[in-house]
């Protein structure tokens, strides 16, 4: 099992973007408990950020840093 750690890269398993299914990213920085712009409470939240940019669940293309939970990541 690999252990998910800041610098190193995870593969997204699941996102409510399919396109972003597969896609290579940074991890960035860890957060035990993150409020989402939204106000979603996750916890066990990475900030990641991939070359190739990501689509958010509101349809736009983040270049910068976004989070997803860990469960998520492999």
């Amino acid at each position: 099992m690999s252990r998910l750690q800041v610098g190193g890269l995870a593969l997204i398993i699941w996102d409510d973007v399919e396109s972003n299914i597969g896609k290579v990213v940074n991890l960035v920085e860890y957060f035990s408990e993150a409020t989402m712009v939204n106000g979603d409470v996750w916890c066990d939240v990475w900030g990641i950020q991939c070359p190739d940019g990501l689509i958010t669940s509101e349809g736009r293309l983040a270049l910068d840093v976004v989070g997803i939970e860990s469960k998520y990541l492999i």
